[in-house]
């Protein structure tokens, strides 16, 4: 019997997010229970949940939401990007100013006066630091992509064929830093509010080695907030940063994000107040959007711009799934309407990489580009069939075992395995085994 490893499927849902907030501002409706004053809380403190743990604290090596939310509310960089609920607005942050040249190739930069929480300058050689060891090949940074292929002599560095001298990115002095594009490029003003592009200082990476971006206590900040306690697997603790530049408009002294994995656990935490906000969907969506029709929370949802998808081992030994036709037939096997509606109960089919609310301009992608697995008629298990002969797999599915690999072992993410696995085995013939890790730091070494 030939096994052969499946890693994570492709194209699954674009997400709608929804999200309940049981704490109130001045115009917050009162929590359940609660009647409410009209005024800010004394104590100003919020509690939410991260769904899995926090993987760094090193901005060039994170690849997780979970590390990138910790480091973007504790670092600032250049820009900072806002979201009304509608659209995406960019800010000025550790950035003052900056200019484009007519030809749009160079994007010179001013930074405003602002601090790292040990009293030294943040400075234009912080970022262009942090910038080239994004690119460096030895950082084996998952974000490099994004701008190598954008910046002068960047790819090439990145692919270990060019000089860190020859990459564009040039500090002119403290405050001016200077960006040299290979293109224009529409969209580089957005990629400055990624992890990736924070301010480092060389001497705090350097003096910790290795081990950077696991410690809280050795490392500095420039952002709204400082990590006061990161304990692993358990929970995250930001205190308000008095050395930010904006610190007056700050007005959370504590946030604290407790790791909570287990749906079912933060709606419990959430109904017991111990977090303050929570993500709804499947039967506790409709049951939170009741409680906030009757005014006993406050309830808001939008697109995420974001795509769930199963990627496949390529590197496999037996290679199946370096045939295209395989791959194929595994992807139409996916019931994408059922798998939605009845399992996942939140977000909609995705049948293209890129997800709505990604645009260009002021047009949605999704709006002028076509869906490419909705163009495919094939029939998944003869495609499946050409691709077994092609790969010199015989003709006999059932003789074919494939491991899916789950980031979690909580209910939500096991129903939505089982789902998978079954849509797999009745119309493939092949015979699918689940294996789970117990949070996504584990998922990640995995693959």
């Amino acid at each position: 019997m030939k096994k052969h490893k499946l890693l994570a499927l492709f194209l699954a849902l674009v997400m709608v997010v929804s999200l309940v907030l049981s704490g109130c501002n001045k115009n917050q409706t009162a929590p359940q229970g609660d009647t409410g004053s009209g005024k800010p809380d004394a104590d100003q403190h919020l509690s939410l949940p991260l769904v899995a743990d926090v993987r760094t604290l090193d901005s060039s090596k994170a690849t997780d939401l979970y590390s990138a939310t910790v480091q973007l509310e504790t670092q600032e960089g250049l820009i900072r990007v806002r979201n009304d609920g509608k659209k995406d607005t960019i800010e000025k942050a550790g950035a003052k100013d900056w200019k484009v040249s007519d030809d749009g190739l160079t994007w010179t930069f001013t930074l405003r006066d602002y601090k790292w929480s040990d009293g030294k300058p943040v400075t234009a050689g912080d970022y262009e630091y942090a910038w080239k060891r994004l690119l460096n090949p030895e950082t084996k940074s998952g974000y490099a992509y994004l701008i190598a292929p954008v910046i002068k002599g960047a790819e090439d560095y990145n692919a270990g064929k060019g000089k860190v001298e020859d990459v564009k990115i040039t500090a002119k002095d403290d405050k001016t830093l200077v960006v040299e594009l290979v293109h224009p490029t529409a969209y580089f003003d957005k990629l400055l509010g990624m992890q990736g592009l924070l301010p480092l200082r060389k001497d705090i990476v350097e003096a910790a080695g290795e081990t950077y971006g696991q410690d809280p206590s050795k490392l500095v900040y420039c952002g709204p907030y400082t990590v006061s306690e990161w304990t692993k697997g358990s929970k995250v603790v930001l205190k308000k940063n008095p050395s930010y530049w904006d610190a007056d408009n700050v007005k959370l002294a504590t946030v604290e994000l407790p790791v909570v994995i287990d749906l079912n656990a933060r709606m419990k935490a959430f109904d017991t107040k111990q977090i303050d906000a929570v993500g709804a969907k499947g039967e506790f969506k409709e049951q939170y959007k009741k409680l906030a029709d009757e005014k006993k929370l406050v309830w808001t949802s939008g697109f995420e711009p974001s795509t769930n998808y199963v990627f496949f081992n390529c590197k496999d030994k037996n290679g199946i799934f370096t045939n295209r036709n395989i791959r194929m037939a595994f992807s139409l096997a996916i019931d994408r309407e059922t798998y939605v509606k009845n399992v996942v109960k939140f977000g909609v089919p995705a049948y293209g990489w890129a997800p709505y609310e990604l645009m260009i301009g002021n047009d949605q992608f999704r709006d002028k580009v076509k869906e490419p697995l909705k163009e495919v008629k094939d029939d998944p298990k003869e495609l499946l069939l050409k691709g077994m002969q092609e790969a010199g797999l015989g003709n006999d599915p059932s003789k074919i075992t494939v491991t899916y690999l789950n980031s979690s072992t909580d209910a939500d993410a096991r129903s939505q395995a089982e789902a998978l696995q079954n849509m797999w085995q009745e119309k493939l013939g092949v015979k699918v085994k689940i294996e789970a890790t117990t949070d996504f730091p584990q998922f990640l070494d995995r693959i």
